[in-house]
């Protein structure tokens, strides 16, 4: 396949639950390609973090193509694919000329990344749960200090989100250490006169936790 190289990324929200998880998987890194594009050079980034009410994907991409459109929609074409069944909005899909070296592009797109020079929050996946009247405490692994935002919300289930605060990506104060190996960590978050017996989901996975 001939043509120009492009630097690709796809911008996408949604703010069901479940859609970390999905975001999360729209890389495969232990797959090769880890994403399934036409003329694809190379995966430069899969972000998932929470904006508000939205979970937000971003992922960049290298695609050769004919046109700076063909590239665009390639990738999107691709993410939509790996999305589908999940309820999206925002969608935006952003194409320019490759710098032709590996560590540019990916310095490029990480400068185009929505917020990078500021301190962001991911969604986390929830692990398990112990309730004992108000108090549910929620458990989550990290190779991070226990500083992380634990949040309710009461329906037909206890909807449990756990969101850890991270550094910057870009700037004086961005994140430049190795992470260490994952630990259990777990909070406390009082859940009023919830009913007893209300299964606990988990925002991130969208899966029902089990209390152990």
């Amino acid at each position: 396949m001939t043509g120009t190289r492009w630097r690709v990324a796809v911008d996408l929200r949604s703010s069901e639950v479940g859609a970390a998880a999905a975001f999360d998987a729209v890389v495969d890194w232990d797959d090769v390609p880890p994403l399934p594009i036409p003329g694809l050079v190379d995966i430069l980034s899969r972000w998932v973090w929470q904006d508000g009410p939205d979970t937000r994907l971003w992922v960049g991409a290298v695609v050769e193509a004919p046109a700076a459109a063909a590239a665009a929609q390639r990738l999107a074409t691709a993410v939509a694919h790996r999305t589908r069944g999940l309820r999206t909005r925002g969608a935006s899909v952003h194409a320019t000329e490759s710098a032709q070296d590996d560590e540019a592009d990916e310095a490029l797109d990480t400068a185009a990344l929505p917020g990078a020079d500021a301190p962001f929050v991911v969604p986390v996946r929830a692990t398990r749960y112990e309730r004992s009247g108000r108090r549910l405490t929620v458990h989550w692994a990290s190779a991070l200090d226990p500083v992380a935002d634990v949040t309710v919300e009461v329906t037909e289930s206890l909807v449990v989100g756990v969101f850890e605060r991270r550094s910057p990506l870009l700037g004086p104060n961005a994140e430049t250490g190795e992470l260490l190996i994952a630990g259990d960590r777990h909070a406390v978050v009082d859940v009023g006169d919830a009913p007893a017996g209300l299964p606990v989901l988990d925002r991130y996975s969208g899966e029902y936790l089990a209390e152990r």
